[in-house]
């Protein structure tokens, strides 16, 4: 709950993600390569490059062997459309029966400003694959 409120993120938006950071992390407090993966493959359906984790562990000051904390998660994670942490939400643990967990968050709303056009983004970490990012420079 803490790095919860630090992150500025809405809580509807919040929770669902230390919900997903827990699940896939086992109740530990990093979130390694193999986790990473596992959490990737469940959400965007498209694999986690080691390379593409280590640009990850660099980006938010974290030690590749131990892995991202569950702020280092919200920092990454939380760059992602809040309509799409839903979906992500809703692939690994099903239909979100809890809209308004948090009753100052009204259902369907929120808080948080993105810089997106609210374009449902296929990649949940943001991580663009070398290959896709070669084939739309070109």
């Amino acid at each position: 709950a803490y790095y919860a409120i630090r992150s500025g993120l809405a809580p509807d938006v919040a929770w669902r993600l230390e919900r997903l950071f827990r699940h896939f992390s086992h109740n530990k407090p990093t979130m390694r390569y193999t986790e990473m993966q596992n959490y990737q493959q469940a959400t965007a359906l498209t694999p986690l490059s080691q390379s593409d984790y280590l640009k990850l562990c660099k980006h938010t000051h974290s030690c590749p062997d131990t892995g991202l904390t569950l702020e280092a998660f919200f920092q990454v994670a939380g760059n992602t459309p809040p309509v799409q942490i839903k979906m992500d939400y809703e692939a690994v643990f099903g239909p979100d029966t809890t809209p308004n967990r948090h009753p100052q968050v009204a259902a369907g709303t929120n808080t948080r400003t993105t810089a997106t056009n609210n374009t449902i983004i296929p990649n949940p970490i943001g991580i663009v694959p070398a290959s896709a990012a070669a084939a739309a420079a070109a």
